[in-house]
């Protein structure tokens, strides 16, 4: 038999498409639950290193579709898929791969992205009430808050969301604030449930701060200052605890939590 050349790929190229479009599928399926799904997600999200967007142009529009899915089960997955597809892609520093996600990714996802966070931030804040416990609304609140954020810090050239550049990131910005206030209004009326998500929030914003300074300076419509103030105001409300809320199950004063459990994301 004929010897094989060993500067040859050990996979061909076709069977890598076979591969990206059976891993996709699978992902965006409700046939496959429980870590089977979190591992499929991982591998998406590491095959996607390095041939999105390129060689795997489908990726971004079946995770699209799957977040208008009406099975709840799939949107969780494609939610998830896609915070650790962003996630992956930001840790490629070097400029090609930087201006591929600006390009690239940010035209594709997010305005469905965008859709998806607005609809379901209203419902998890609708259910940020002292009896609610943790469930799938709260997670995939969780979750958007996480790709929308990436999306804002890395998927823009430095000064570009503003509403002349992308008015879709210019709206999210201060529904971002108002979410993160929401939820430390339901955190200190005593809904455990919201803590997570404000943690996620106020952190991300603090990471938004950092990548695009100017982001939040801006001044929307309707608020008495720049959207920065408002951040600062609330993250000095949380300081002034004294320590931070729900660091044990007996909190003598009653305060509400601050961070607790996250599912795996």
């Amino acid at each position: 038999s004929q010897a094989r050349d060993p500067r040859a790929p050990s996979i061909s190229e076709d069977e890598k498409a076979t591969l990206r479009d059976a891993v996709i599928a699978a992902v965006c399926s409700s046939s496959i639950e429980g870590d089977m799904a979190l591992q499929l997600a991982l591998i998406t999200a590491k095959i996607a290193r390095f041939d999105f967007p390129r060689r795997w142009p489908a990726l971004l529009p079946a995770l699209a579709a799957g977040l208008q899915s009406s099975e709840e089960i799939v949107v969780f997955h494609s939610v998830r898929c896609l915070h650790y597809v962003l996630k992956e892609r930001t840790t490629k520093q070097l400029m090609r791969d930087r201006l591929d996600f600006i390009d690239s990714v940010t035209p594709q996802i997010l305005g469905p992205l965008a859709q998806m966070w607005s609809a379901r931030s209203a419902a998890a804040i609708t259910a940020a009430t002292p009896q609610a416990i943790a469930g799938m609304p709260f997670v995939l609140s969780q979750l958007l808050d996480k790709c929308m954020l990436t999306l804002l810090c890395h998927g823009f050239r430095p000064g570009k969301i503003t509403p002349e550049d992308s008015p879709t990131a210019a709206e999210i910005l201060p529904a971002l604030v108002e979410k993160s206030e929401s939820m430390y209004a339901a955190l200190s009326a005593g809904c455990r449930a919201a803590a997570p998500s404000f943690h996620s929030l106020l952190k991300g914003l603090g990471r938004l701060q950092g990548a695009q300074p100017k982001a939040l300076l801006l001044t929307p419509p309707g608020r008495p200052c720049a959207l920065l103030s408002s951040v600062l105001q609330l993250a000095l409300q949380v300081l002034t605890h004294g320590r931070q809320p729900g660091d044990s199950e007996e909190d003598p004063q009653g305060r509400p939590p601050f961070k607790s459990s996250t599912p795996a994301a």
